[in-house]
């Protein structure tokens, strides 16, 4: 199954990473009917690096009954390349869910993957394992 949300969270980065350049997206991937998808919701627009995004809203449009795989999100491009405390500790907020996987993508278009048992910036940041670049699978 984890080669299957890879590439969807791919997917998602192909479509949302290039949006992202004043605001962020985040999106909970979920298995419905035997069909990977995203609950997407994005930020308001972005002040510097400061984004924030209420996950919430993706939160209530999952399906019922949905079983949760994960979180994906954007940063802006003019944002960080770092994961930063709201990203890590939202991750860590859902280790209960079992098999759950946490990516993100940098400015530049590069996907991540993250441990989100890690409660710590440098911790995950240390966790992660490339996954792709969305910029570059656009050419």
């Amino acid at each position: 199954m984890r080669k299957e949300v890879e590439a969807h969270v791919r997917e998602q980065f192909a479509l949302f990473g290039p949006q992202s350049e004043h605001h962020e997206y985040f999106g909970f991937i979920y298995l419905h009917n035997g069909v990977i998808g995203s609950a997407v919701t994005r930020s308001a627009p972005c002040r510097g690096e400061k984004c924030v995004v209420d996950s919430a809203q993706a939160l209530r449009s999952i399906p019922k009954p949905a079983k949760v795989l994960g979180e994906w999100h954007t940063h802006p491009h003019g944002g960080s390349p770092s994961l930063s405390r709201e990203d890590v500790r939202g991750a860590y907020s859902n280790r209960h869910i079992s098999c759950y996987i946490a990516f993100y993508s940098a400015p530049a278009g590069e996907i991540y993957a993250w441990n989100p048992n890690r409660v710590s910036v440098p911790v995950a940041m240390a966790s992660r394992a490339p996954v792709g670049n969305y910029k570059e699978e656009q050419s």
